[in-house]
């Protein structure tokens, strides 16, 4: 609504408290211009607007209050306003996602609009059971929260020129396997954002609600809803390699009327109903063999094998229960395909299972049937869902339907659900120990691999900001940030000691990669080393007289070096390695080799009899960098997150440990103190209903 309309106390309350909150915020904190351009356009909705509100009224009501002076003030009120969008759309995609007001201001106007959500009474439920019990207070606020979410979603997203023919379930965090009520109009789902672990819940689209089905102690997955509405099967962990299979009315209290179907000895899921709701398919190697198909019936548990002699799973069964589709890697090379097998009315085979050979690639996943049972829809890496056409016999991409998707479902003809994958990122500093980092500023596309000069004064990171790959160099806070053209999409950009350059590497069209140097305001120089081997992850030494990179020219990836600026490249380390760096005073070079970090002594010839010493064990080692007072190492770990680990030379204190909770896309050590500067990913899947 126009705030002009409005004369409404509580509405200019609540409007003028969410601005509050706005000026506080991260992407408007640090700039007074930003700040005081917003408070006025708003305060002005409300207090004595003028007829219309234009560049040059700003400009002489803020500027001529206090603000900054500039030689053509309307101009510059033209250029923060584009800051200003944009910081408002970065509030509201990350620590504004649940506020009750939302502030915006359309391109080609001075006139703000808010959007407010409104969210009904939430009925009370039982309280927690089975994993110890969550306060009712907290309960309450976390369904607020999501309530007021979905209420706006459709409003925000329409902002975001979404189709009129989508509906949104959008909540924080991530939901994921979506199964469609056999009506199409509720959807059950996996969602980590209430209790902090998986759990099953339901939501019916168009409505302001999100339910949660279970409470058990372990992460529950894999929903499947039965075709006759009333029961949802799902998944359970309750050991490693093992999972439970449960079945609950869809109306259940959470942790009640749960009942155990059967166990099954992997931690592969997914399962399909039989058209008659009466028995479900899935996969199990109780005896170690590998993964089979079974039937198992509801009412009593009793198994009947299906598919016994290949890896299979993500069963799927046709609307007519006449064929079943499924996935198994065991067709050719390790390669997954999707196999064909026709059922008897009593959902047994009625002939061997056939591969579709066009199917054949790596990591498929998500077996459906069409609505007219002649096309298996599959996903492939990463989020492209296809169809096998069972009459013409050839795979294509599902069209119709966004990039970055998962799961489709076809619930009516030509009517889909499916996972979007998002993705959000921002440069942050963390300290150890904590797991919330402090974002240093907000981004406008995923801005990744930052790196802070020597000096502290600058930094560089990568960036699709402006709409595509590019190399970006700006103050340490993100202010005044700067494109440098490239031709290639810059790869771990590093400074020279001098803070004056920095070095990355890239891909050239043809797919081998190459080093290049680069300087605020100078295009990037590759740099004379082609001798068809691939040059990747360059630094300066800590004089700048060599520049040193990972090749495999000759064989696997080792570390090379030249003597600047384009000198013959010499071979540094025997062991295999990607990732290295230079110790401060030059002496020694640090690399990870293995599930080591090695150290040897460098010198002007690089002598064959080196002596690798191992300083120390990390799980997976991949980038590491070398300060005065120790290592620190990026090591790979088994949730969905990374971790850095700091190990101090004098080994007198305990390594400190950088665990954001998130993918972590490029770091730096913080000149002289315990941060880190990072870029963060912070994922997120929405289910929408797309109805063509």
């Amino acid at each position: 609504m126009d705030a002009r309309q409005v004369q409404n106390d509580d509405v200019r309350a609540r409007a003028l408290a969410q601005l509050d909150a706005i000026l506080l915020s991260a992407p408007f904190a640090r700039s007074a211009r930003r700040k005081a351009i917003l408070s006025f356009i708003v305060r002005c909705a409300f207090d004595n607007p003028p007829a219309t509100v234009t560049a040059a009224t700003i400009a002489a009501a803020v500027y001529d209050s206090g603000g900054v002076s500039d030689g053509d003030p309307e101009g510059t009120v033209r250029v923060e306003m584009t800051r200003v969008r944009t910081g408002l759309d970065t509030y509201y995609s990350s620590e504004g996602w649940n506020s009750p007001v939302r502030i915006s201001i359309p391109k080609g106007s001075y006139t703000p609009v808010f959007q407010f959500a409104e969210a009904p009474p939430v009925p009370e439920v039982a309280p927690a059971t089975a994993a110890g019990p969550t306060p009712a207070r907290r309960i309450a606020w976390v369904r607020f929260l999501a309530a007021a979410l979905l209420v706006a979603a459709p409003v925000w997203y329409a902002s975001r020129h979404r189709s009129p023919e989508v509906a949104v379930i959008s909540l924080p965090g991530t939901q994921r396997q979506p199964s469609v009520s056999p009506d199409g109009e509720q959807v059950a789902f996996v969602w980590d954002g209430e209790r902090g672990r998986d759990d099953i819940f339901t939501a019916r689209f168009g409505t302001h609600a999100a339910r949660r089905l279970t409470n058990g102690p372990e992460p529950a997955s894999s929903p499947a809803w039965s075709p006759d509405g009333r029961l949802i099967a799902f998944f359970r962990r309750i050991a490693v390699g093992a999972r439970a299979i449960y079945i609950v009315p869809v109306g259940a209290v959470p942790g009640q009327q749960e009942r155990l179907l059967t166990t099954v000895h992997t931690s592969v899921t997914g399962l399909a109903w039989t058209p008659d709701s009466r028995n479900v398919v899935i996969s199990d190697s109780p005896e170690g063999v590998p993964l089979g198909l079974h039937l198992v019936s509801v009412a009593t548990g009793a198994r009947q094998p299906l598919v016994e002699t290949l890896n299979t799973f993500h069963p799927a069964i046709s609307r007519d229960g006449r064929a079943l589709a499924f996935i198994s890697d065991r067709a050719r090379n390790l390669d997954a395909a999707v196999y064909w097998m026709p059922l008897r009315p009593d959902y047994l085979p009625a002939g061997p299972a056939r591969l579709l050979a066009p199917t054949l690639a790596k990591g498929l996943l998500n077996t459906r049937w069409s609505f007219d049972g002649r096309s298996i829809y599959y996903t492939r890496p990463v989020g492209m869902a296809m169809r096998y056409s069972l009459d013409s016999g050839k795979v294509e991409p599902m069209g119709g339907l966004p990039e970055n998707i998962g799961s489709p479902i076809e619930y009516e003809p030509a009517k889909f659900v499916y996972v979007r994958m998002l993705g959000h990122s921002f440069i942050g500093r963390i300290t150890p120990g904590t797991e919330r980092p402090v974002p240093s500023f907000q981004t406008v596309e995923d801005d990744e691999a930052p790196d802070l000069s020597p000096d502290g004064r600058y930094l560089v990171f990568t960036s699709r900001r402006d709409g595509k790959p590019g190399l970006w160099f700006a103050d340490p806070d993100g202010r005044g940030a700067v494109r440098t053209a490239t031709t290639v999409p810059p790869i771990r950009p590093r400074w020279s000691p001098d803070s004056k350059q920095v070095c990355f590497s890239g891909t050239l069209p043809g797919g081998h990669s190459r080093l290049f140097v680069a300087a605020p305001g100078v295009p990037p120089r590759m740099l004379a080393v082609d001798d068809g081997a691939d040059q990747q992850f360059p630094f300066f030494s800590r004089t700048g007289r060599y520049l040193y990179f990972s090749s495999n020219r000759g064989g696997p990836y080792r570390i090379w070096r030249i003597q600047r600026p384009d000198g013959a490249p010499q071979q540094v380390t025997q062991d295999p390695a990607s990732h290295a760096d230079e110790s401060p005073d030059g002496q020694a070079l640090y690399y990870s080799s293995g599930d080591k970090v090695i150290r040897i002594t460098l010198g002007e010839t690089m002598a064959k009899d080196q002596r690798p010493e191992a300083v120390g064990v990390f799980p997976q080692p991949t980038f590491l960098r070398v300060t005065p007072k120790g290592l620190y190492v990026e090591v790979g770990t088994v949730d969905r997150g990374s971790e850095i680990r700091f190990q101090p030379f004098d080994k007198k204190d305990a390594p400190m440990v950088y665990k954001p909770g998130m993918p972590i896309q490029g770091w730096s050590p913080v000149p002289g103190e315990d941060e880190l500067l990072t870029a963060l990913r912070h994922t997120q899947a929405e289910i929408e209903r797309r109805i063509r």
